[in-house]
Order: structure tokens, then sequence, then C-alpha cells
């Protein structure tokens, strides 16, 4: 009476008595049923075990079909793909995880989106969400709950996960934006003892130190160092960890945001800051392993795809797939082409494949679900998907009612942001000051902006000009901070 298929499983008998009751849905999966339900339920148990149960491809398919409509998981937060089907979202109760690709203006995004709101509406969803917005398109989940974080300010601080965590983050990150293994910390010796000891100099400053305090460490080890080789690598040292020196790597207190967040990272400043930033933040999740546990969406996942033994893939995205969902950490995946997708998430328990036009990405799709699911994706329409998963017969299926009303809120909420990037790099060039103090000064008078912007404007009170007075800025920093943070918040 109990049949197996896939991962799930449902009694017969519960599906008919649901029937009878007057459940709709189970009655038209009942009438899908009929003919292998019959045979099921008139079969004798001994007969069972002792041979297997025959079925028709039709047969089988028509089965599959019901129990992906009609099945609940009782546990989990349900979130809906399609109309018609469903999954529960349980983190370390196995493959949560999720994949959408499709190209441009196809509608993946959209489905995302609507999926995420279906989470913030659910008692059951997971206590932490981190998103990664590429693009400011999912800035409009603030409306259900979410809270967005421009990457402009502190997000994460990987140093808080002690020394030896911290410096694997900065060696794993650095490599993944190098590309190369130039960006290896860990490669030389020299260079490794370089960073080994600024990082204890940093944790050592008082209050936990950030990155910030690394790379000053490093520049004040290659200033005073008395033999050539020493500030060859303190050098080199900072030279790897530079890229990752950003005020959304200079979090005071906590390793990563908690509760249901969307790290906006449309406003920095070319793919290259983007990508540093949000690998620093999936090295930090891979390197705190049970100490953060939840569920983590990455758009646009070619922008992390990196050559390797022929093909494409982004190691600590796999990592993040393969590896922790049983410490409670589910990922979810969105990309424009399937060949770019890393490894690890095209074994993700549900994927949908959008429209694909370009060669590589059809011819991939060939190789993990077969020739007719790469014709099938060919001629998709905008706003359909092909549907490939483990509880399903592949099938093209198309977003729930939802997705209508989420579309044009996201839309409304990419082009808010649009063309309001802000360079701290060329912002330090223009001031003549050096990078690492302006992001310090930028870090420090960030909880001041109000009181500082009114005090240049004139408009400030007599408390405000007092809280400035505290911070003991010269007139050029305090210049240089008012228009840093006049561009920050959209008033210049």
């Amino acid at each position: 009476e109990r049949v197996r298929v896939g991962l799930r499983r449902v009694r017969l008998r519960d599906l008919e008595e649901r029937a009878e009751g007057g459940d709709g849905k189970a009655r038209r999966a009942w009438e899908r049923l009929a003919k292998p339900a019959a045979r099921l339920l008139e079969a004798e148990p001994g007969r069972l075990r002792r041979a297997p149960l025959w079925l028709t491809r039709g047969q089988m398919e028509q089965l599959l079909h019901a129990l992906s409509v009609v099945y609940r998981e009782p546990q989990g937060a349900e979130v809906f793909l399609a109309e018609d089907f469903s999954i529960a979202v349980r983190l370390g109760a196995g493959n949560s995880n999720l994949l959408v690709v499709g190209e441009s203006q196809t509608g993946k995004s959209t489905l995302v989106g609507c999926l995420l709101a279906q989470l913030a509406a659910s008692p059951w969803a997971p206590e932490n969400v981190l998103v990664l917005d590429w693009a400011g398109e999912y800035a409009f989940l603030e409306r259900y709950g979410f809270r967005v974080i421009e990457a402009l300010d502190p997000v994460c601080n990987p140093l808080a996960l002690g020394p030896r965590a911290a410096l694997e983050v900065l060696e794993e990150a650095a490599y993944e934006h190098f590309q190369s293994e130039r960006g290896r910390l860990l490669q030389s010796p020299a260079v490794a003892e370089q960073a080994e000891r600024a990082l204890s100099e940093a944790l050592e400053a008082g209050e936990g130190g950030t990155l910030l305090d690394v790379a000053r460490a490093l520049r004040e080890r290659a200033q005073r160092a008395r033999a050539e080789w020493e500030r060859d690598a303190a050098l080199a040292a900072l030279r790897r960890i530079w890229p990752l020196v950003h005020p959304a790597l200079c979090a005071g207190e906590w390793a990563l945001p908690l509760g249901r967040v969307v790290v906006d990272l449309s406003r920095l400043p070319g793919a290259s800051v983007k990508r540093a930033v949000a690998l620093t933040l999936l090295r930090t999740i891979y390197a705190g392993a049970g100490r953060w546990r939840g569920l983590v969406v990455v758009d646009e996942l070619h922008s992390y795809a990196v050559p390797a033994g022929g093909r494409y893939d982004c190691p600590t995205i796999t990592a993040i797939a393969n590896q922790l969902s049983k410490f409670g950490v589910a990922i979810w995946g969105v990309g424009q082409h399937y060949h770019l997708v890393p490894s690890g998430l095209r074994g993700a328990r549900v994927v949908a494949v959008f429209r694909q036009a370009d060669p590589d990405a059809l011819r991939a799709v060939e190789l993990s679900m077969g020739r007719e699911a790469a014709e099938t994706v060919r001629r998709l329409p905008p706003r359909q998907f092909y549907l490939f998963a483990d509880c399903s017969v592949p099938a093209v299926r198309a977003p729930p009612p939802l997705a209508g009303r989420v579309a044009p809120l996201m839309a409304a909420s990419k082009a808010s942001r649009e063309n309001r990037q802000l360079d701290f790099s060329q912002f330090a060039a223009s001031f003549g000051i050096a990078y690492v103090d302006l992001v310090e000064l930028y870090v420090r008078c960030l909880p001041h902006a109000g009181a500082i912007i009114r005090f240049a404007l004139k408009q400030a009170s007599p408390e405000e000009v007092e809280e400035v007075r505290k911070l003991g800025l010269t007139t050029d920093e305090l210049r240089a901070a008012t228009q840093l943070l006049a561009i920050r918040y959209g008033l210049q």
C-alpha cells in the first residue's frame, strides 16, 4: 500500500478517502490514478513482496504527476513554483537547494521573488534568509518583512569567526576574485606569515578588529620591515586582500547578518567589487558552518563562474551546495546560462529552466536532462519554464498567479537603483586621501550621517553639533565625509 516514488511516499488509501470526502484536488488526482491504483490496492501483500509491480510508461507518468499535485510534506515552509507544484523548504532535512536559469526577460528573477515572498508569509520559513541581490531587483521584499541592507554599509566581518577561519575566508575569496593562483595568501610561506601576524594584530587591537585593521597592519609591517623579503611579503599579502577591503566587509561585531536580509549589491562600482564582496560573504557562510543556519540566495550565478577543468564553476557555491545541507544551510541560485551554473547546483532538488538559446547552454541541458529537454527549452516562450524535480515528471509549467503581482514591484525596485553607484577608490583619489583611511572615515561617520549632513547645511541642533564635534574630524575630513554621505543617501 505504501508506494515509493523518487524520495516521496504517499498512502493510496488516504488519497482515496480524501477523494470520497469531497476534496476536489484529491478527487481529480484519484481519477488519474484509477487504473494503477486499482492494481496496487487489489494486489495481495505477499505478491507485492515476491514480484515487482509492472506499470506502463504512461501509467507511471500519471502516477508521478498526480503525486506531485496532491502530495504535501508535513513539515517545512511550502512554496509554489507553479499553481499545481510545490516544495517544502526544510533545513537540515536533506537537499533543499533550488536552481533557476533563463535568459534575460524570461521571468526567472520574478519566479524567485515570488518564492521569497511566499517564504516571508510562512510561519515555518527559515529564521535566516540572506539574498545577495546583484542588480537591486529584490529590494521590494522590504514590504514582505525583509531588511534591505545596501552593500555600501557594513554587512559582514570575517574576522568575527576567529583568526584561523578568517584566514581561510580571505584565502579562498581572494583566489576566486583574482581567478588565478596569484590570489593565494597561503601559497608562499613568507606571505602567509605576514598575513597571519597582521590578523593577530588586528584582533588584538580591541573590539574584534576588521579588514581595515588587517590592511593597516600589513602596511605598517611593510614600512618598518628591515629585510627586503619581509617588506615584499607584507606588500604581497596587502595586494591579495586589497579588493576585499570595503565598507561592506567591515562590520564591527557580527560575522553575518541575521534574520531575513537582502544585501543590495547594485550600487557597488562594477562586477569586480560586487564579486569580491559577495564571495567573501559566501565564504564566511561556508567557514562558519554550524554557526549560521538558513537559506542563501545568489543572483546572477554566471558572474561568479571561473574556468575549472575545461568547464566553468564556482568552488565556494559548489561547496555550500554539496556540503552544508547537513549543517542546516540551503542555497538557491539564479543565473542566465545553464553551462555557467556551478556544478553543485546542477544536483539541486528542483531545477527550473527558462528559455535557453546559447548553444553551449543547450548542450549542457542535453547532457544533464536529455535531448528532448534541450529541444523543449529552446522553444519555450517567456514566463514558462521546464521543471525537473525529484518528485515530478519533467514538464513545462508557468509561475503561480502571485508572480504577476511581484513582477512590477521588482521592475520598480531595479529602476530606482540604476545610476546610483559609489566608487570609494575614485572618491579617495579625488580628495587625495588614502583608500583605507577613507573607508575607515566612512564607517566611523555612517552612524552619525544625519547630524553631519545637517551640520554642513547649518541646520543642526545643539545636540547634533556636539555629536559632530565629538568625532574629532579635521576640516578636510568633515568635507569629505559630508560629500560621501550625501552621495550615499542620494542627496547629490
